[in-house]
């Protein structure tokens, strides 16, 4: 996957849907690099469109799971040992899991400039109710000081 091409086709997708002009981060560079592209050229452009629709003017989210015909092995969180196992998927413990959780909403509130509801919050980027963001947060004992 060649970042300028990825780039290329974010810019003609927000033209075909009349959406805001969006920027590829480098974390949707890692992600997409590190899929396993079995398709042709085509199948990075439906990827990508189908990103700038779903993002509703928002950060993109790019829906490479399983279930909607991608496979996504090579994005797979690697086990403890740093080597993800190809016949099963990564274990985390129960600590991981929520220090994983921790992190990702903390960098949601950081790309949203700590905005946590409306156009552009962390609970829309994230998915969630803004009322179960803000309940995960105070579980999770993440405030703007932390």
């Amino acid at each position: 996957m060649s970042p300028p091409l990825a780039e290329h086709f974010v810019r003609l997708a927000c033209q075909r849907v009349a959406s805001p002009a969006r920027k590829l981060t480098r974390a949707d560079f890692a992600l997409l690099q590190r899929y396993d592209w079995l398709g042709d050229i085509r199948e990075l452009q439906n990827v990508i469109e189908r990103a700038v629709i779903l993002s509703q003017g928002g950060a993109l989210r790019f829906d490479l799971s399983p279930g909607n015909g991608h496979a996504i092995a090579a994005a797979a969180p690697s086990s403890s040992n740093g080597v993800a196992s190809e016949s099963s998927p990564a274990l985390f413990s129960a600590q991981e899991l929520k220090q994983r959780e921790r992190d990702n909403i903390q960098a949601a509130l950081e790309q949203s400039r700590w905005k946590v509801y409306g156009p552009g919050g962390a609970a829309e980027l994230l998915g969630l109710k803004p009322t179960t963001l803000a309940s995960k947060m105070k579980r999770l004992r993440i405030s703007r000081t932390s």
